[in-house]
């Protein structure tokens, strides 16, 4: 199964309110750590505030530091189940294209 960010911007524009709050979609990120410069401010600021609600240091560019920490690659970790992590000392992990 091969996924590319088009894929799940394809998948994100089309979830529906009660979707959007249950699916972690803001721990997609670029594939360089970045949030998107060019995403609304408004969003922009809310992903930055959930994600460093969870831990997740991010600088003034927008850089998520320490990432290795936290990121998982797609097509490494296929097997993860977003419902299945409710330990909260196991960190998020933040999927990045």
């Amino acid at each position: 199964m091969n996924i590319s960010a088009r894929h799940v911007a394809f998948v994100m524009r089309r979830l529906t309110p009660e979707e959007s709050e249950r699916l972690p979609c803001h721990r997609v990120v670029s594939a360089d750590a970045r949030l998107s410069p060019a995403m609304d401010p408004t969003l922009s600021k809310k992903q930055r505030r959930r994600l460093e609600s969870e831990g997740m240091t991010i600088d003034t560019k927008g850089f998520i530091q320490d990432c290795d920490t936290y990121f998982c690659n797609v097509g490494e970790r296929r097997d993860i189940r977003w419902d299945a992590i409710s330990d909260k000392s196991v960190p998020p992990f933040v999927v990045r294209f």
